[in-house]
């Protein structure tokens, strides 16, 4: 909001102007400026005059632009299932909608310090729902009314990712540069509640990356509940954001881990409890571990790896006998699966460990990537574990990274 309000383009910028219906559909919801809220929007107990706000703002012919600042659970209170498809298409369908998704471990340590942390209250399922609001419609969406940024992306190169948002949006060039900073302090259209939650943004006077890891709680029994059950919501629009050319430079990758026969999952970190076999595994020999090396969109031969890893462990079997072993496509699959997670497509080391479980059990598969040093898009490669040529003296066993969705 703060930078958006830089804009030269934007005259007016709103903060939250649903909260306070919100609060109204939602009594159980506590928040100590309650009160001082529902003052400062006075038209929220009639559904007809929230509608009539948003829209009356927007068509203001004296301002080029409206920067509306929401939260994705906000929504639900304008019963858009309910509204006729010419109220709809007025505001929701016809106006810009830029979504900025954010890791719930970050959400869950920020929120849980000023509320209770709950799915509802972290808005992530209504953040997928709006999204499918704006883009499933049919024929009546323009599908260039969305676009959905990672605010990791937004931190590491703030000036590229606000070209391409205000590119795509239709603001041509140039405004970019003043929306990098803002005075520090609060601001006149600040909502009323920016006492409680604001008070790190008001120190701030532009974007800043962190560079050294944040230092996060551990997560109660509750919230690492929740924080499994918001994961995959967020893998599903993280796959949907707008690529900038340090894309994955800013966020620690995730990986996958999985048992044959029993599904695998996408993981923060590579050593989580679901790796731990395979850990196990290779410390008493039972398992393989190889490297797959990735440029220019390509996993430099991937086939000959993955066999090899797969033989590896097939030799390991009289000693350590197992069940069935994953299929070199589900070992293909987990490897695409990571690579798309985390926007990787050059520059980047995967390995990948099969493990022995023994007991008849099968193999536990595990795969982490990671950027080579100075790696990212645009950056070369090298050779794989087994000494494919770097350019592709293997070329046909080189498999092409399927394109983003």
């Amino acid at each position: 909001m703060y930078s958006f309000a830089q804009h030269p383009s934007v005259g007016l910028c709103l903060d939250e102007p649903l909260y306070s219906r919100h609060l109204l559909e939602n009594p159980h919801l506590e928040r100590p400026y309650a009160a001082e809220l529902h003052a400062s929007q006075p038209y929220s107990a009639d559904l007809d005059k929230c509608w009539d706000v948003l829209r009356s703002q927007s068509e203001d012919p004296s301002r080029p632009a409206v920067f509306m600042k929401h939260m994705a659970k906000h929504f639900p209170c304008l019963k858009v299932p309910q509204q006729s498809q010419e109220v709809t298409e007025q505001f929701l369908l016809r106006d810009k909608h830029l979504l900025l998704l954010r890791d719930p471990l970050k959400v869950i340590n920020s929120f849980s310090k000023g509320a209770p942390c709950t799915l509802e209250e972290i808005g992530l399922a209504d953040l997928v729902s709006l999204y499918d609001v704006l883009t499933g419609s049919g024929e009546r969406v323009d599908r260039g009314n969305v676009i959905v940024v990672d605010s990791e992306r937004l931190l590491a190169d703030p000036e590229n990712t606000l070209r391409k948002i205000m590119g795509a949006f239709g603001f041509g060039e140039g405004g970019e540069e003043k929306m990098l900073t803002w005075p520090a302090g609060p601001k006149p259209y600040d909502g009323v509640w920016a006492s409680h939650w604001y008070g790190n943004t008001h120190k701030s006077s532009g974007f800043s990356a962190k560079t050294t890891p944040p230092a996060y709680k551990t997560l109660s029994a509750g919230n690492a509940d929740l924080y499994r059950t918001a994961l995959p919501l967020f893998l599903s629009l993280l796959g949907r954001c707008v690529a900038s050319p340090t894309f994955g430079q800013g966020r620690a990758p995730l990986h996958y881990a999985g048992e044959r026969g029993g599904g695998g999952a996408l993981l923060p970190d590579a050593a989580g409890a679901l790796a731990a076999p395979a850990a196990a595994a290779l410390a008493r020999g039972a398992a393989a571990r190889a490297e797959i090396r990735v440029k220019a969109g390509k996993c430099l031969a991937m086939r000959a790896v993955l066999e090899r890893v797969r033989g590896d462990v097939a030799r390991r079997r009289a000693a350590f006998p197992f069940g069935e072993a994953h299929s070199a496509a589900q070992m293909r699959e987990a490897v695409f699966q990571v690579l798309a997670a985390n926007g990787m497509r050059d520059g980047v080391r995967v390995e990948v460990v099969l493990a022995a479980l023994g007991a008849g059990r099968g193999t536990t598969l595990v795969v982490s990537a990671s950027w080579e040093e100075g790696g990212g898009e645009g950056t070369g490669g090298g050779a794989d574990a087994g000494g494919a040529d770097a350019d592709g003296a293997d070329a046909e066993a080189d498999t092409d990274i399927p394109e983003f969705s």
